[in-house]
């Protein structure tokens, strides 16, 4: 999963939206503080990127350390507390299935690893 970790923190630094749509298993649901949506296509999803990674989830995805992603039972893997899920699909590939667009920035830290604790 690192890989894809790594290959993800790539294409949003870089605001590449075409890269990070194809990382996504469509349909999958959004969910933001003022709404839940569905995602049905690449173009779609890159028509609303910014309503789906706004500043805050990409900001918490860029202090993701990669050896603090495991897996979450039979749900899959966890970026931070649950705003972006993924999970290798039964093709093999894996693949974004759920963003959880709303993040405290005052608990940013906490959510990325133990390490930014300080713990």
């Amino acid at each position: 999963m690192g890989r894809f970790l790594t290959d993800l923190k790539a294409a949003v630094a870089k605001g590449d939206k075409k890269r990070v749509a194809s990382m996504v298993h469509y349909p999958f649901s959004v969910a933001t503080q003022d709404t839940q949506f569905t995602i049905r296509s690449e173009q779609e999803f890159v028509n609303k990127y910014d309503q789906i990674f706004p500043t805050p989830v990409r900001d918490l995805l860029s202090r993701q350390e990669t050896r603090c992603i495991s897996r979450v039972g039979s749900k899959g893997f966890t970026i931070g507390s649950g705003e972006i899920w993924f999970d290798r699909l039964q093709d093999g590939k894996v693949k974004i299935f759920s963003v959880n667009a709303v993040v405290y920035p005052d608990e940013l830290a906490r959510q990325v690893c133990p390490t930014l604790r300080g713990l």
